[in-house]
């Protein structure tokens, strides 16, 4: 799971997550900035507390430290970065894993730079077989009419009450997004809402051209 910010990762698909790993699937989150600059300027401080929480909430999930990576890109400016959040993970890929990343039209300038940068592994990541992308709605819902125009069709996961109990565990680990300490919220009581529905959406992400050339992976040194 690529996650633009520390509680990405439960938002978009945190039910999923917790279902792989009741699986013995492994999964991967890549944390593509710290979220220092949530309620404005960076912050070193709210970097160290959500990077905190957001280990916190990947345990929750049933994720092992180990299994979390962060890239430390600059929070409000991935789009500056796009190249290397493609590069990176393709870096990590295998043959016919499942990549999820935000929506490319979810109503956040960093979500949508790594939709983008994600759907451009479709082209020359390296990777003998195609990866599944799918991207997942964070925002989008809440802004937007979720699309249901035949070329991006939804998909549904229903959740069992144990993942559904999980994924909102998790989300109460990010507790600086909630308001606290007198910080506006910016998981809001409308996006708490959205996410109790035990259902979880995605669209499939559709390929698009590199802005910059992708050096291939050769296949003998896919990370595994």
């Amino acid at each position: 799971m690529v996650a633009p910010h520390p509680d990405d990762e439960v938002l978009g698909c945190g039910g999923l997550i917790a279902r792989q790993r009741s699986r013995g699937i492994d999964v991967l989150v890549v944390a593509v900035t710290d979220g220092d600059a949530a309620f404005g300027c960076a912050d070193p401080r709210l970097a160290c507390v959500r990077r905190r929480e957001q280990v916190a909430a990947c345990a929750e999930l049933g994720v092992h430290p180990g299994a979390l990576l962060r890239l430390g890109l600059p929070d409000g400016a991935v789009a500056e970065h796009e190249s290397a959040v493609t590069t990176a993970v393709g870096e990590l890929l295998c043959d016919g894993d499942l990549v999820v990343a935000p929506w490319t039209r979810d109503h956040h300038c960093d979500h949508e730079a790594v939709g983008r940068a994600v759907a451009r592994l479709a082209v020359g990541h390296g990777v003998r077989r195609p990866v599944q992308q799918v991207g997942s709605l964070v925002w989008g819902p809440l802004r937007s009419a979720p699309p249901d125009d035949g070329e991006l069709p939804l998909l549904a996961l229903r959740l069992r009450p144990d993942e559904q109990r999980r994924r909102l565990a998790a989300l109460d680990r990010h507790r600086s997004q909630h308001g606290d300490a007198g910080r506006p919220a910016v998981i809001t009581d409308d996006l708490v809402r959205s996410f109790r529905n035990p259902t979880e959406r995605y669209v499939t992400l559709a390929p698009v051209a590199p802005v910059a050339p992708v050096a291939p992976v050769a296949p003998d040194t896919v990370a595994r």
